[in-house]
């Protein structure tokens, strides 16, 4: 993959899979998530996922708990390495399914991995 839009892309395409190693694999060994950003969220123990490891462990903690997710990119803002994309996710636990609504910041490394992913949102804050 080239492009960051590219990395975002495959991303969200492995959430929406529920593929765990494709989704590993896009990240640097050394790469920041941060989900969410400014709130606790659903990331009580901590928002920021530093290393592949924490990262994982997201994955293992929180992704892996849905029983279904699907996406609609919004709005696209690139900026050369550096991507803002507006996301509709939709999360399937169980019977509960909830709507949310997020600004996805990416940053592609040197070497064409995710450096870093942001991800701005506030559950308590619905779009109708």
């Amino acid at each position: 993959m080239n492009t960051v839009l590219e990395l975002a892309q495959a991303g969200l395409e492995a959430l929406a899979g529920k593929d765990r190693e494709s989704w590993l694999a896009l990240w640097e060994n050394d790469a920041v998530l941060d989900d969410p950003v400014g709130t606790e969220g659903f990331a009580r123990a901590g928002s920021r996922f530093e290393g592949i490891e924490a990262i994982t462990g997201f994955w293992d903690n929180v992704i892996a708990l849905t029983s279904g997710l699907h996406y609609k990119i919004e709005r696209c803002y690139p900026g050369g390495d550096v991507l803002a994309l507006a996301i509709h996710f939709q999360t399937i636990k169980g019977p509960q399914v909830s709507d949310l609504h997020a600004l996805n910041v990416y940053k592609r490394s040197q070497n064409g991995k995710l450096a870093s992913m942001r991800s701005f949102w506030d559950e308590s804050f619905r779009m109708p």
